[in-house]
């Protein structure tokens, strides 16, 4: 609801919480559309609003583009950071095969529609890990990002999650020059 009334959004979003009997749990945070000049680093959607034919990384590649150019046009002097989501699943053993093998062979962006917006979503990414490493290293935006957030489907549990996680530390992200983060 970006830019709504906040009274209006405020009405709304007690209504649904009736309707839902008090189970709402709504998060608010601020938006910009000039986050580039103000100082802010981006982190960039899961899905754009512009349908032009290029592709979800293409399209997402320019606007990081852009949008470190607009950065350094304001006069910053730190470089800034960008970080991309996406689903990625290496697909490690038979259990990861009924999950998302299928579904990551030939994946490609979609399009749909959301407030009437037409808009694109990036693929899933499913595969074993020598052919994920290819598709990834192909990624235009995420190769230019600094930060990568893994976006996996909270109802398959904790423990898969952790798989999903680790095959992908062990598998994927060593072979694309990623280490983790030392604290």
């Amino acid at each position: 609801m970006c830019y709504e009334n906040p009274l209006y959004l405020a009405e709304e979003a007690a209504a649904l919480d009736l309707l839902a009997d008090g189970r709402v749990a709504l998060g608010i945070s601020r938006g910009s559309p000039e986050p580039a000049q103000r100082g802010m680093n981006l982190i960039s959607s899961t899905l754009l609003t512009e349908t032009t034919g290029d592709s979800f990384a293409d399209l997402q590649a320019e606007q990081i583009e852009r949008y470190r150019a607009a950065f350094t046009a304001a006069g910053h002097r730190r470089t800034p950071r960008v970080s991309v989501s996406r689903s990625i699943f290496p697909v490690m053993n038979d259990i990861d095969r009924r999950y998302f093998g299928v579904r990551g062979q030939g994946s490609t962006d979609q399009v749909g529609v959301i407030d009437g917006f037409t808009s694109t979503f990036g693929k899933t990414y499913a595969a074993e890990p020598d052919v994920l490493i290819d598709q990834l290293r192909a990624d235009a935006a995420l190769m230019s990002a600094d930060t990568l957030t893994l976006t996996i489907p909270n109802q398959l549990g904790v423990d898969y999650n952790l798989h999903v996680l680790a095959s992908f530390a062990d598998h994927v992200a060593p072979a694309l020059g990623w280490e983790p983060t030392k604290r």
